[in-house]
């Protein structure tokens, strides 16, 4: 329910009064305690009143005499304010560029019971947000291009040694160069994603995708029906974080295309993403063969898990875990490098 005609009188009487209170127990007016420009128009976008910020911004930065008595439209000349406040008669807000100045303008319409009366209007000089947002986003883009940069490098390096790859004869020697050559592409792959993305997150499923969707390609048809697939949720790290798991899926993947299914037609490879509040859980796991009875964790016997446990224990600060479950399955928990911005994004995320 509305208030009634007296109670609105009394309203007003108790808010002139309030203003009259700060007028004189300060010393200056009430819309100059603001530190935005403040100004009144009427109803036609005749200004009526400005405080000294509202007078000083507008007669630097528009050249005017006096600002009490001048039209909106010549203030603050911009096409979408005048026409909100002459035509739509509606409250608007806009951002206008007066010289090498940038504003935000508010305008919200006054009301008596005849209809509008006018607009109260404030400014505020936001000249240094866009500047430090245009600098943001130069250095967001120098960064990206960096990343880019590395990750056609990287390519290059692993086509070259694709090239002398194909002169060795030794069996182990080409398998070294292939190891070396998907431990190169999982680094690009990174690179890829950050290249695409914003400079400081990385997310981890996506990287987890294209490096499994990598070695799936590289063994088509060699292999016997190998399938691999990426389940969990959207987590968010570091790249540095991301940089490390990134090998460590590598690695794992690869292990196991190489050693899970020997004898057998098919296979089954999964890589699970869990988020544990502070910490990670990244899981490879497959239906093979499993790890002999006498596998050592703390001296694994292959070049490829002495990485894992060397990344996950020293570089990313966590325990890595091996057993058999129907197959293989190595685990490596880590905590987080957490921000805000990652917490948030993750969030507005959905689980695969």
């Amino acid at each position: 329910m509305g208030e009634t005609p007296s109670r609105q009188i009394e309203t007003k009487r108790q808010v002139e009064l309030l203003l009259k209170i700060v007028d004189e127990t300060t010393g200056e007016p009430f819309s100059d305690l603001f530190e935005d420009g403040f100004l009144i128009a009427d109803a036609e976008g005749v200004i009526t009143h400005a405080n000294h910020t509202a007078e000083s911004m507008l007669r630097r930065l528009s050249g005017l005499d006096e600002v009490v008595g001048t039209e909106i439209r010549k203030a603050c000349p911009d096409p979408e304010i005048e026409r909100a406040i002459l035509v739509d008669k509606t409250g608007v807000s806009r951002e206008v560029r007066l010289r090498d100045h940038v504003l935000l303008v508010r305008a919200i319409p006054l009301f008596k019971s005849s209809g509008i009366s006018g607009y109260a209007m404030v400014m505020r000089d936001i000249t240094q947000i866009r500047e430090k947002d245009k600098q943001i986003a130069v250095k967001s883009a120098i960064i990206q291009e960096i990343h880019h940069r590395m990750k056609n490098d990287l390519q290059t390096i692993a086509g070259l040694l694709r090239l002398q790859q194909l002169r060795l004869e030794s069996p182990a020697a080409k398998d070294a160069f292939s190891d070396s050559i998907n431990r190169i592409l999982a680094v690009a792959t990174v690179h890829e994603v950050l290249c695409r993305g914003g400079p400081d997150l990385i997310d981890v499923i996506e990287v987890a995708e294209k490096i499994v969707k990598m070695h799936l390609g590289a063994v088509r048809g060699t292999e016997g029906r190998i399938t691999a697939s990426v389940t969990g949720d959207r987590i968010l790290l570091s790249g540095r974080q991301a940089m490390s798991i990134g090998l460590i899926i590598n690695e794992l993947t690869q292990n196991a295309i190489k050693h899970a299914f020997r004898g057998r037609a098919d296979g089954e490879i999964l890589v699970t993403l869990e988020n544990r509040d502070q910490s990670v859980l990244v899981r490879v796991s497959d239906n093979g063969n499993g790890f002999p009875d006498n596998f050592a964790t703390t001296n694994p016997p292959t070049l490829g898990l002495s990485i894992v446990r060397t990344l996950a224990v020293d570089d990313l600060g966590g325990v890595i875990g091996i057993s058999n479950r129907n197959g293989a399955c190595v685990e490596v928990v880590f905590p987080r490098e957490t921000t805000k911005h990652a917490e948030t994004a993750e969030m507005t995320g959905k689980s695969r």
